[in-house]
């Protein structure tokens, strides 16, 4: 239940952030995504295109790529990874590598 009311929030908050004007604000927001392989949605990588203008940064951080793959599959997740742009591994012992890794730090 808390999974699903957290996923709730987190695209009630995207959808208030993709309205956010730069020009009235200069003001920046940040959505961090701790253990995102349970909130993620399909809609995160729509977000992520979307929010740039808007002025949100995003950060998802995930235990492994194959927790990613069983929350929303392979082709969800690697759109989702080339969406962020910026991908850093960190003590990284999994077999499965994305697409886009060949840009990730």
């Amino acid at each position: 239940m808390g999974a699903i009311a957290q996923t709730l929030f987190k695209h009630i908050w995207q959808r208030g952030a993709e309205r956010h004007d730069p020009a009235r604000s200069a003001h920046a927001a940040f959505l961090w995504a701790d253990a995102s392989q349970r909130f993620v949605t399909c809609d995160d990588a729509v977000f992520l295109v979307a929010s740039r203008s808007a002025r949100v940064m995003t950060a998802h951080l995930t235990e492994s790529l194959h927790a990613l793959h069983a929350a929303i599959g392979r082709n969800k997740t690697d759109s989702l990874l080339a969406n962020l742009a910026t991908g850093i591994w960190h003590r990284d012992s999994c077999t499965a590598k994305p697409a886009c890794r060949s840009h990730a730090l």
